[in-house]
Parts: C-alpha cells; structure tokens; sequence
C-alpha cells in the first residue's frame, strides 16, 4: 500500500460542509474534489499502485 500524505482539502468543501443537510449528493464541485485528490494521490491507486 503506497502511503499518501494528505493535504489540504478544497476550500469549497469545507464551505459545503458548514451548510445544513451538506452531503456528497448536493456538492456541486465534484470535478474540483477529484482533481484534488488524484492530484495528492500522485494518480495512483494506494491499493494497488495502479
């Protein structure tokens, strides 16, 4: 399992996060959330390696 140092998460998460009912459905920035975390992943699996 590769390790990964996690960073600092996308500022509009933690805006979404403060409102009330705030889950994955209703996040608009999912796109900048993915981009976010492949990027910290080094775009790899941390299972696999792939």
């Amino acid at each position: 399992m590769k390790r990964i140092i996690k960073g600092k998460e996308p500022l509009s998460l933690v805006k979404h996060r403060l409102k009330p009912f705030a889950d994955y459905d209703n996040y608009s920035k999912k796109d900048e959330l993915r981009v976010s975390l492949l990027t910290e992943q080094g775009h790899i699996c941390c299972y696999c390696n792939l």
